[in-house]
């Protein structure tokens, strides 16, 4: 509002060129006028101010000219023309001015209220400002400027109380000397009000006398008024025309609204764009580039719609403060207007614009966290928090935000809530019509209170004539509302028990009349009822053209309907496929599954038996409608892919598809899903437990294959009893019968039955439970398979029968016979039965010893192929089986055949190899074995390569060398081993997968991310990015581990079960962590135990906390099972008092016991803390200190297991130094071996040693001058705050908020965002910063309404801190009808820090003087005041002077009086920089003059000359000024000045 002014006072700009000094001389001894003050403002180099300078200097030697003497001053100051010596400047001016050179005093003003913005400066600027306003020079203008400026300064309350009145009287004066910008804010204040009643009149001729001087805001203001107020047009665009000229900003403005909406001027957008772009470019118009942008934006106005160009002018604006295009900005981010989508920028666009209390964005910011967009999580409550702010604020968008904050609390499935704020939504306006934001939000807020009415949700007394007389209500003020006639049609259809019976006839007369306004449900409904014939006679040909305007508007349904139309010929219309396809495909894309599945069937119609043509429709809607949880097209598509039938074969696409048709419990899918998982393919690890889960639940589908395959993975996890009881319900399930699967299942029954199935040592597998299958029925089994069946694989297990007499009598020719038979086929088992009859030729068992012949069948055995037969060829060569000569060269040959696929032949020619001392070779050969799947070697081999890894460096670069030659060049062995592993877990390993997941937990746990950049110091967000990315990858190798364990622990590995359990722990994942502990703790795993045992004491992971049961458990596993690990949690159960009665020597022993066994430093860390908290049993002669003890534990800590919180409380104790009781240093403080503990607890990520490190580094003295360190401060504060740390956030802000020379400037845009992001937190005190700004108007506006809200929140978040109440409470003192609370806070604050002496003041000035109608309690609050004032508070002196004097709540003492009235100036003279010692000794000085103008009985005598002295020194101080105009007498008692 208040006009800024040039830096020097001048009528009119004679001089536009700057001259030279000589030149400037010339026109001082012609006695120009304001010679000196014109060549200032005509200077624009650092030349021009040096010759000006140098002409003022040089006059000012040769003439004493004061005016020259004071800008020879000012030039001191500012450094012009000369280097800057602000001291000497001031010294100078000051002393000009204290001589009474009137020219020096409207500078110095000046220079006080801009230096410095104590409140001490600022009376003495308002101090030489009245100076320069009593001159008595009318001509000169100085004295109207003076007079302005005080003016603003009471306007703004600086250095005084605000008083609008006193205000308008400065700015008046000001005007009545000519000064136009008093003239100008003179006007404001008669059009606004302020201080005064509304006078349009006089507005207008100070607006006028201002224009006529060419101020251009004025003209602006005085066309506005014209316009909008008197309704002259002409004239007021006139003024408008000549503000425009001088680029006047709200001239623009109001020129260009005129033209926009045709006000007094032809209606003209392009005018009216040409206005805007004006004041947006040449007047760098926040409000104009706005606006030029919202129509870029739009493409209105006769603009092109130009996302970049309104960006453009939209971001301007932002970057402005202005909180709408913050907004704007904020929605093209979100909606990739500007480039690619970035939501993660808008919302900090939304924030700050929230931040101004813009409505629509704190709805924003609430939807962010409603819907989890900007890169933030769903967060509800947070959500509901931002629209709680936005109803607050009144205005056109309020019940919207209530609309929407009732939506959000129905989400919530708080529906009581949400019907209230609904109710509030719809009470703001009884007019109802049209398309304002208040109509539109109160017609769906009174539709939706009807229908809670109807339906009596959230617990709301169902009230249907309420309901019912809403919805005539909104269909009364506006008979178009479609959703009242729509609802209103519902009700009379279903029926309303007492107000409306079922009515389909009347129901479809409202949905007709729904329907002819636009309603699309209520057309899509008057379809469906013409349709089926309900309501109305049936007649589709009829309801046809309702479906097609349906359709139009894009209704799914009727769009679908209307396929159907077309594809069946319904409704005499003419069949049309292609119409039809037309029609399904809208619907389809609108979602409508039906249609899906209608145009997926066309597209297969067309395409026929062959997968060309419309395939790829097919598939694509196939797609939708599984996308839309369909099950079978999840299902279909899903063999789709799985087959590459129309689509790429792509396993993990078919995966994801059946997995969801699974969830659905669609049998087929289900059973496909389990054979994903138990063959590992379709992009997850094997897992046979989850394929089990999925086969027993196809199984109980109906899926006919589902024992089978069930079978087959018990039988693959070793669990051979369950895998045999699967195989007989497959064999004996009639839906299988004749089928492959069923002969299968019946020849493994017989196998299990008679032993032929072997585990992995080739050991017979025992059925516990046959289930009546005896050996007998077996081999009948197996013969009726063979003779009866014809399936060739029983004929070699009926061949063992008979070998080994199984089931059957022994017949070792019988077996012979079967063998044979298989032997010469071309069958499975053929090459198996070779190798056996080679073997009973090898034995002469059932048949004569033929070696040659034994040779011969492993030869040609061999010969086909078979890498055991080879093996057996080369151990015959190599070894001299079967009479063979021992042949080398020939045992090679065979091995090398079978070492393709065989690693025991790998395996035979590496060790033939390392027999022979190559090691190269046998690596190489092992290798090749590690290809071929060969388990063993792939564990050796990394295990060899791992230990290498920390052994001797020239050992792990040869190996290395050795193994890069068949590896990938560029891998370090680490990453080689960490391959053979990976290979291992495929194939079934289930140690593999343990050593792989220690792995991923190590990378996890020992990741360090990359230090911070110089240059983005100045950028946080950049970072935000990085420590996203780290901590991702962070996430990502715990989450590997954590499979690897569960994979492990899925195959029976205990170790497994609880690595998963404590990655599960790790991450607060208790349920899941619990379920391993039980697994492993049931196989008697000691840790499992003991951590199970303290699940039962939290009760975590969903079990009910029981500290007695589980104190019991850990007992027995330290006593009966003497597990150590036991010991650590007995303590902390007696330390706590944890199912054991607490002892603290009880917890004591535990903890040694456990820190002497296994050097455990969580131990060693809780004898530290017991030890610091003093709760150590002392001994009689213990002359320890605590504080010593504990420091030596936490050493202990961390030299046992680097423990961080240890090295954090290391940390602490080098800080601030050990003392003993009787103040003796027990240890120093030593700052850099504090801040190496710091970092080692950092490091590990403890945020609150990060904290603490990085405030040492940044503000410890031995540390300033070293820049490396700052900027590792600086990082540690980041990365806390990245993490979380609101603590760091509040620092980071405050950093910002001052800038730090050498590391940052000071940027109150990153302070405020950091102070957001601590307050979102609940940090004190960034809550408080936030209030401070939003009150002193840093980087945001002044609001001090938002002051207001963030002052509060500090108070009801941080209940009894006395800091935010003091703050609040000086905030509503400022103001009358604030001041009752204002009370009350400073009460508060008083109670919660009764040392703090502000408040205590001003509880008992309240209480005194009776303000706010605080009842008055003279007496207390005097005594009160007096005890502050003896016990040295200055503020009370005063006060204390003046209770003597008047006698208020104490007895009236003059010579008191007097000796505190003394006190005031004794304390001035000693503190110069008391914010209120001005106004306070002034009042003193002005009291202590009346006693010596009177003389005073045994006070002091009257002294007439020490009086007026007195007065004059009041004067200057401003506080009496007027009152020394006399020196007639003046009463003691006169009003105080409080």
């Amino acid at each position: 509002m208040l006009p800024p002014l040039p830096l020097q006072p001048r009528k009119n700009r004679i001089q536009q060129a700057a001259l030279p000094s000589q030149e400037i001389l010339e026109r001082l001894e012609q006695n120009l006028p304001h010679v000196l003050d014109e060549a200032a403002a005509a200077t624009r180099t650092a030349e021009d101010r040096a010759q000006f300078y140098k002409a003022a200097q040089e006059w000012s030697a040769r003439t004493n000219d004061p005016g020259a003497m004071v800008w020879v001053a000012r030039c001191l100051l500012d450094g012009w023309g000369i280097e800057a010596n602000p001291s000497l400047g001031l010294k100078q001016i000051k002393k000009l001015a204290e001589l009474g050179c009137w020219e020096a005093y409207y500078p110095l003003a000046d220079y006080y209220r801009e230096e410095d913005r104590t409140r001490r400066l600022e009376k003495e600027a308002i101090r030489w400002y009245k100076a320069a306003a009593d001159l008595d020079m009318p001509n000169e203008p100085v004295v109207g400027f003076a007079q302005y400026r005080l003016g603003e300064m009471y306007a703004k309350g600086q250095g005084a109380m605000e008083n609008d009145a006193t205000a308008l009287g400065w700015f008046e004066a000001s005007a009545k000397n000519g000064n136009k910008y008093g003239q100008y804010i003179s006007g404001v204040y008669y059009e606004q009000g302020i201080g005064v009643e509304k006078n349009l009149a006089k507005a207008k001729a100070y607006f006028l006398a201002s224009a006529n001087q060419e101020f251009a805001d004025a003209q602006a203001a005085l066309g506005i008024l014209l316009v909008d107020q008197l309704h002259q047009y002409d004239e007021g665009r006139e003024w408008l025309d000549r503000a425009a000229q001088l680029d006047n900003a709200r001239g623009l403005l109001k020129l260009g609204i005129m033209y926009e909406n045709g006000q007094g001027v032809p209606c003209s957008p392009e005018q009216a764009i040409t206005y805007y772009k004006t004041a947006a470019i040449t007047a760098d118009d926040a409000r104009a580039q706005y606006l030029v942008g919202l129509n870029y934006r739009l493409g209105t106005m006769g603009l092109p719609q130009d996302f970049k160009e309104a960006g453009r002018y939209l971001e301007r604006s932002a970057r402005a403060g202005f909180a709408p295009a913050q907004r704007i900005i904020g929605l093209m981010l979100a909606q990739g207007l500007l480039g690619r989508k970035d939501e993660n920028s808008a919302l900090r666009w939304f924030r700050r614009a929230a931040c101004q209390g813009d409505v629509r964005a704190l709805c924003l910011v609430g939807s962010c966290h409603e819907t989890g967009t900007g890169g933030i999580p769903v967060n509800l409550d947070q959500a509901m928090d931002y629209y709680r702010k936005a109803v607050r604020v009144a205005g056109p968008f309020q019940s919207a935000a209530q609309l929407v904050l009732a939506q959000l609390l129905l989400r919530m499935d708080r529906q009581r809530d949400a019907f209230e704020w609904f109710k509030r939504a719809a009470s703001h306006t009884t007019n109802l019509v049209g398309d304002s934001p208040a109509a539109v939000a109160g017609r769906k807020a009174m539709l939706m209170v009807a229908r809670y009415h109807v339906h009596g949700w959230g617990g709301v007394t169902k009230d249907p004539g309420a309901a019912f007389q809403m919805l005539h209500t909104l269909i009364e003020q506006n008979p178009h509302e479609g959703g009242a006639l729509y609802w209103l049609a519902a009700c009379y259809e279903e029926g309303l028990p007492g107000i409306c019976p079922p009515d389909t006839s009347k129901a479809f007369e409202y949905y007709m009349r729904a329907a002819q306004s636009g309603d699309t449900e209520g057309e899509f409904q008057i379809a469906l009822m013409l349709s089926n014939g309900q309501g109305v006679e049936r007649d589709r040909s009829a309801a046809f053209p309702w479906y097609e305007k349906a359709a139009r508007k894009g209704h799914r349904i009727a769009l679908y309907s209307l396929g159907l139309y077309y594809a069946k010929g319904l409704g005499g219309v003419s069949t049309d496929l292609r119409r039809a396809r037309a029609c399904f495909d809208r619907a389809a894309r609108k979602g409508y599954v039906p249609a899906m599945t209608s145009l997926a069937i066309l597209c297969r119609y067309e395409t026929g038996s062959n997968m060309t043509g419309n395939d790829a429709r097919m598939v694509y809607w196939y797609k939708k409608a599984a996308d839309l949880g369909d099950a079978s097209a999840q299902r279909e598509l899903g063999m789709l892919y799985d087959q590459g039938l129309g689509v790429k074969q792509n396993y993990e696409r078919a995966f994801q598809l059946m997995q969801k048709a699974a969830e659905q419990r669609e049998p087929r899918a289900t059973l496909m899903l389990g054979s994903y998982y138990q063959n590992g393919i379709g992009g997850v690890e094997a897992n046979f437990e989850k394929a089990l889960e999925l086969y027993h639940e196809a199984a109980q589908l109906g899926a006919p294959t589902a024992f089978y395959a069930s079978a087959q993975v018990y039988q693959l996890l070793g669990k051979f009893d369950e895998a045999f009881a699967h195989y007989k319900l497959a064999a004996q399930d009639p839906g299988l019968s004749e089928t492959m699967a069923s002969k299968n299942a019946k020849l493994m029954v017989a196998r299990y039955a008679l032993g032929y199935y072997y585990d992995s040592s080739n050991a017979p597998i025992t059925i516990v439970n046959l289930d009546g299958v005896t050996k007998e029925a077996a081999f009948q089994l197996l013969f009726h398979l063979a003779t009866q069946d014809e399936f060739f694989p029983a004929f070699y297990w009926l061949g063992n029968c008979y070998y080994q007499g199984n089931g059957t009598e022994v017949n070792k020719c019988k077996a012979f016979e079967y063998y044979i038979l298989v032997a010469e086929s071309e069958k499975p088992n053929s090459m198996d039965a070779m190798l056996r009859v080679a073997y009973m030729y090898e034995e002469g068992d059932g048949v004569q010893v033929n070696p040659a012949a034994a040779l011969k069948f492993n030869q040609s055995c061999a010969d086909k192929g078979h890498p055991e037969a080879q093996y057996n060829m080369g151990m015959a060569y190599w070894r001299g089986k079967y009479n063979a000569n021992i042949n080398l060269g020939e045992a090679v040959v065979w091995f090398t055949h079978s070492a393709t696929i065989y690693p025991a032949s790998s395996w035979a020619l590496g060790q033939m190899a390392f027999e022979n001392g190559d090691q190269d070779v046998a690596i190489a050969w092992w290798q090749k074995s590690i290809k071929q799947g060969h388990v063993p070697s792939m564990r050796s081999l990394a295990k060899l390569l791992l230990q290498t890894t920390t052994g001797e460096a020239e050992a792990a670069v040869a190996l290395n060398s050795q193994i890069a030659t068949t590896q990938d060049p560029n891998s370090t062995h680490v990453e080689t081993a960490m391959g053979l592993l990976e290979n291992a877990v495929r194939s079934g390993d289930p140690e593999a997968l343990v050593d792989l997941g220690k792995i991923h937990q190590k990378s996890a746990t020992t990741m360090t991310r990359q230090p911070l950049l110089p240059e983005l110091c100045d950028d946080y967000d950049d970072d935000m990015q990085a420590a996203e990315i780290y901590l991702q990858k962070r996430q990502a190798q715990q989450e590997l581990a954590i499979r690897c364990f569960e994979q492990a622990a899925a195959m029976g590995h205990i170790e497994a079960m609880f690595l998963a359990a404590q990655s599960w722990h790790s991450q607060q994942q208790f349920a899941a962590a619990l379920d391993h502990y039980e697994r492993a703790a049931e196989r008697n795993h000691a840790l499992s135990r003991v951590m199970r045992a303290r699940y039962r004491i939290a009760g975590l992971g969903g079990i009910t906390a029981d500290p007695e049961t589980g104190y019991k458990e850990l007992l027995a596993c330290a006593q009966d099972g003497n597990c150590v690990d036991a010991y650590n949690s007995l303590g902390q159960c007696h330390e706590l008092g944890l199912g054991t009665k607490q002892d603290d020597r009880r917890a004591l022993e535990w903890y040694l016991r456990s820190a002497e066994k296994t050097q455990d430093a969580e131990a060693m860390f809780r004898i530290g803390q017991m030890h610091a908290q003093g709760r150590v049993p002392s001994q009689q002669d213990d002359h320890h200190n605590k504080d010593l003890e504990a420091l030596q534990w936490y050493r202990f800590a961390c030299d046992s297991r680097n423990h961080p919180r240890a090295h954090y409380y290391i940390g602490l104790y080098h800080v601030h130094g050990i003392r003993s009781e009787d103040g003796k240093t027990l240890l120093q403080a030593d700052i850099p071996v504090a801040i190496h503990h710091f970092r080692q607890a950092a490091e590990q990520d403890d945020r609150d040693a990060m904290v603490q490190v990085g405030q040492l580094l940044l503000f410890t003295d031995d540390t300033n001058n070293n820049e490396q360190l700052i900027v590792e401060g600086f990082e540690w504060l980041e990365r806390a705050a990245q993490l979380g740390s609101a603590e760091a956030q509040c620092e980071l802000g405050k950093l910002y908020h001052s800038g730090k020379p050498g590391l940052l400037n000071q940027d109150f845009e990153k302070a405020y965002d950091y102070f957001c992001r601590s307050a979102a937190q609940k940090d004190k005190t960034a809550t408080l910063f936030i209030g401070t700004y939003h009150e002193h108007g840093i980087h945001v506006p002044p609001n001090l309404d938002l002051a207001r809200e963030w002052y509060q929140d500090a108070v009801e978040t941080h209940e009894g801190w006395w800091l935010a109440e003091l703050a609040l409470a000086r905030l509503l003192h400022s103001r009358q009808e604030t001041q009752s609370q204002a009370y009350r806070l400073f009460k508060a604050a008083h109670a919660h820090a009764p040392h703090e002496t502000s408040a205590t003041m001003m509880v008992a000035l309240y209480e005194l003087y009776g303000w706010a109608n605080v009842p008055a309690r003279p007496a207390a609050a005097a005594a009160v005041l007096l005890q502050l004032a003896q016990q040295g508070e200055p503020k009370t002196f005063l006060h204390v002077a003046q209770c003597y004097a008047q006698g208020l709540g104490l007895d009236r003492d003059p010579v008191k009086a007097f000796e505190w009235y003394g006190r005031v100036v004794s304390h001035y003279d000693q503190d110069d920089d008391d914010d209120e010692a001005d106004n306070q000794l002034g009042h003193a000085l002005y009291r202590l003059a009346e006693f010596y103008e009177r003389g005073f009985e045994d006070v002091v005598p009257a002294d007439r000359g020490r009086a007026d002295d007195l007065f004059k020194l009041a004067a200057q101080h401003g506080t009496y000024a007027s009152a020394i105009t006399n020196t007639g007498s003046r009463a003691l008692n006169t009003a105080p000045y409080f």
